[in-house]
């Protein structure tokens, strides 16, 4: 039982959860071999950070860990083999070496973190760019990523726009800041980047983090979700835009007509939360209504895939504050009003609606 979830991420076949076992919103190094204990046997053939990459108070004493598969790079120890959890702490993320880790994420095969003072580090599998060093190799040990000069704030005292948001699909990687600017970088194939086909410049492989400017320069991007092969955007306004593979009907045009610049997702309203599993995508509106569309069988649909948004019906019970998508299934996490402590309940997706997990 998880005593007070707070965040909630899903890999391929896995789930992981950020839970501070009911000690204030603190994962305390003493706590640190519990914590991997209730995730053994949950992990096995995949490596993952624990956290995921929104809302992490970077003033917390949080560690960065990170466990299972080290093939590509994965783990970032220099070990091909396995890593398990109690091997886990990644100690050269601290204050007095690379930096304290503020957001994080994990696509099929690599990781990118971000510290506080807006370094950003990646490895694992580079072979399509997805690191963004400007090299196509694999790198078991962490590697600095430099965003080009445009990211610098006209007008400031700061050197670099403030980072807030890391996101990475199966083989791509976005990065947005503060200022509503993103910067994508890896495979292209399927234009999952944002990239027309058409362009002069247009590279099937982005090696280094580059400008995205595919969408109006007046709207800001708040949030990147991407999946294996399509991304989803949140602008500031409120709407949706969506580019990249489309054969499951992700990119919610109602069709799955090829889209090779990012498309306004339609009859979604003011949306607040968007992620992407590897087909499909989950998006929670201000208002506290869900839609999802894409791959039917992580739908809750086995039948057919949803190509449109459609609404799913909620527990009744309380609003929910935490959305994920894994490959085939999908998780929510409800917020309570019966416990002081902030714990929720889980709720779980795959071919079937949404059930709790109890």
């Amino acid at each position: 039982m998880f005593l007070s979830a707070r965040k909630l991420t899903c890999v391929d076949s896995f789930c992981p959860i950020l839970d501070n076992m009911g000690e204030g919103n603190e994962v305390k190094a003493t706590r640190k071999a519990d914590l991997c204990e209730k995730m053994k046997g949950n992990i096995e053939g995949s490596s993952c950070p624990l956290t995921s990459t929104q809302d992490i108070d970077h003033e917390l004493d949080l560690d960065l860990l990170c466990w299972g598969s080290g093939e590509l790079g994965r783990s970032e120890c220099g070990r091909s083999e396995g890593i398990a959890p109690e091997e886990a702490h990644r100690r050269e993320f601290t204050q007095t070496r690379l930096g304290t880790v503020k957001l994080l994420a994990c696509g099929s095969s690599h990781s990118i973190v971000v510290t506080v003072d807006n370094k950003i580090f990646a490895w694992g599998n580079g072979t399509s760019g997805q690191l963004g060093d400007g090299q196509r190799e694999v790198k078991d040990h962490p590697v600095e990523v430099k965003l080009p000069q445009e990211v610098k704030v006209k007008g400031s005292d700061m050197d670099v726009d403030n980072i807030v948001g890391v996101a990475c699909g199966s083989r791509h990687s976005f990065i947005w800041t503060q200022t509503g600017q993103a910067y994508s970088f890896g495979n292209n194939f399927y234009a999952q980047l944002g990239y027309d086909f058409q362009r002069a410049d247009f590279k099937e492989h982005q090696l280094a983090p580059h400008l995205f400017q595919s969408l109006p320069s007046s709207l800001k991007i708040s949030q990147v979700a991407c999946g294996e092969r399509h991304t989803l955007f949140a602008l500031e306004d409120g709407s949706v835009a969506a580019c990249g593979h489309n054969d499951y009907g992700q990119i919610g045009s109602g069709s799955n007509e090829s889209v090779v610049i990012p498309r306004f997702v339609e009859c979604v309203g003011r949306v607040s939360k968007v992620t992407c599993g590897a087909n499909h995508n989950l998006v929670l509106t201000g208002e506290g209504k869900l839609f999802q569309w894409g791959c039917g069988r992580a739908c809750g649909n086995a039948k057919k895939n949803i190509l449109s948004p459609e609404e799913v019906p909620l527990p009744p019970s309380s609003p929910v504050r935490e959305i994920s998508g894994g490959c085939w299934h999908s998780m929510l996490l409800t917020a309570t009003i019966k416990s002081s402590r902030g714990s929720g309940v889980l709720y779980s997706e795959t071919s079937e609606p949404f059930k709790p997990l109890v």
